[in-house]
């Protein structure tokens, strides 16, 4: 592959992840599976350990977002994609952080990887997943860790 057809390709990714980002940043649950294939495999940071399709992310995202006392901030650090033709993948460290409609600050880093596949013409995600470090000792989440 060219270097100037893989340029194209990762702009058309960056473009997706960008729109997820902003979808966070405005608390918005349809623009946030807007680019998510219906039959999507998420394995989220809370609850079960999947949830499979595009109206289950669309329900997380709602839960999520309200669960916020106003605005998010969010961020993707280091995104690295990697396309072909049809089918590509990143990966990048996610950060968030707000206060919570319990009064609580949120600020919060974790890892992200993300599946898409081109379908129809457009690329849509096919699987998530988001995962923060544990302490072996304890099996507490590290959520205290930065890039």
């Amino acid at each position: 592959m060219t270097s100037e057809k893989r340029a194209v390709l990762e702009s058309e990714i960056r473009r997706v992840m960008d729109s997820r980002a902003e979808s966070v940043r405005s608390r918005d649950s349809d623009a946030a599976v807007a680019n998510v294939a219906p039959d999507i495999v998420s394995f989220d940071v809370v609850g079960e350990l999947q949830k499979i399709g595009r109206d289950e992310c669309r329900k997380r995202a709602k839960e999520w977002f309200s669960s916020f006392e106003a605005e998010i901030n969010y961020e993707m650090r280091d995104l690295h994609i990697n396309a072909d033709d049809d089918i590509a993948f990143c990966h990048s460290l996610n950060h968030v952080n707000g206060r919570t409609q319990n009064g609580q600050e949120l600020d919060m880093w974790w890892r992200a990887t993300v599946c898409l596949q081109k379908i129809g013409g457009r690329w849509l995600i096919t699987h998530e997943h988001s995962s923060v470090p544990f302490e072996s000792k304890t099996g507490n989440a590290r959520l205290d860790l930065k890039p």
